[in-house]
């Protein structure tokens, strides 16, 4: 191979890797997290009623996709002491190069038994209703 393609060829491959670090934050990344961007960061915590623990309740996390069409759905349910954890939900895409506002619906409802007078009603209850603006785990809007 002539001197000058070995010359343009490292020239290139410095410059995809410039380009690749600079849309990165400038945080070292694997070939692996090339893509990678964080639709949902992990979330736990305790569902109560008036102080007391929410035993069983069935949460659902739903997650818009990034840059395209559909939801990305998740169930869990709540511990004996009202617990629950959900842990991040990443999407690997192209599109996080491309200059376009990053903007991720999340959202998290409780299906919650209430005994009534001679029947157990199921009732949905809204326990997070957020935006992620963020590509980064850990960031929420």
């Amino acid at each position: 191979m002539p001197t000058t393609i070995k010359r343009r060829f490292v020239v290139l491959i410095l410059l995809f890797s410039v380009v690749i670090s600079v849309a990165c934050g400038g945080k070292s990344m694997s070939v692996s997290d090339v893509g990678k961007v964080c639709l949902f960061s992990s979330i736990s915590g305790q569902n109560t009623i008036n102080g007391e623990p929410v035993k069983n309740a069935k949460l659902t996390q739903i997650v818009d996709k990034a840059f395209t069409s559909g939801k990305h759905t998740v169930t869990s349910t709540t511990d004996d002491t009202g617990h629950f954890k959900f842990e991040p939900v990443f999407e690997r895409t192209v599109s996080k190069f491309l200059p376009q506002e990053f903007a991720i619906g999340q959202h998290i409802i409780a299906s919650v038994a209430f005994p009534q007078e001679q029947a157990i009603i199921d009732q949905l209850v809204v326990v997070w209703n957020g935006n992620k603006a963020e590509t980064t785990p850990d960031t929420a809007a």
